[in-house]
């Protein structure tokens, strides 16, 4: 990504304030056995509330359910590595 612009960079800058409050949100909702298709649920939620649309989806054309077993992926991968291997990986 590269920005060339003020606005642009104003852009950036408002999504990321709204990415952070959403991120805070989440964290102080997670609970034991809860599950990442939950967690991304409540994210989702909060985010397209805020007006945001998850690029992956539009970019890409991936449905919920491609973004859903990228995430139960990662979560697998990210549970097999040791922190070593996974700076490789991420």
């Amino acid at each position: 990504m590269t920005i060339d612009t003020q606005e642009q960079l104003d852009r950036l800058m408002k999504v990321g304030a709204v990415v952070a409050t959403v991120c805070r949100m989440m964290g102080s909702r997670l609970e034991p056995g809860m599950t990442t298709k939950e967690l991304d649920d409540l994210g989702r939620a909060a985010l397209e509330k805020e007006g945001c649309r998850p690029a992956p989806a539009l970019m890409y054309r991936l449905s919920r359910c491609h973004l859903h077993q990228a995430s139960i992926m990662r979560s697998r991968m990210a549970s097999r590595t040791t922190p070593e291997s996974s700076r490789a990986i991420w």
